[in-house]
């Protein structure tokens, strides 16, 4: 994970794939956290850092869903819920 500065207001993070295994796997990449973007409270940078890792394995936002997970991009939740890991258990 590395800070980066983004030099605008609307991401704060994002998952950047520099190895590619097959045409459905990233084999490395890291996860860029902008610092200086917003004065992070602990809670929001476990959510976002949640965010941005589960895009690192494939998953998407879900602003829809039911429950909580930190895909939702609330920043009150710092976990996955059981949909997500339910998603990574069945891709790997």
């Amino acid at each position: 994970m590395t800070d980066a500065t983004f030099n605008q207001t609307t991401n704060y993070g994002w998952w950047e794939c520099h190895s590619i295994a097959d045409s459905n796997t990233c084999a490395m990449g890291h996860v860029h956290i902008d610092l200086d973007e917003r004065n992070y409270s602990a809670g929001d940078a476990l959510s976002l850092t949640c965010e941005e890792i589960a895009h690192s394995v494939g998953l998407g936002h879900r602003p829809d869903s039911q429950t909580e997970t930190c895909l939702k991009q609330l920043w009150s939740t710092q976990h996955l819920d059981v949909h997500d890991t339910n998603v990574i258990d069945s891709n790997y």
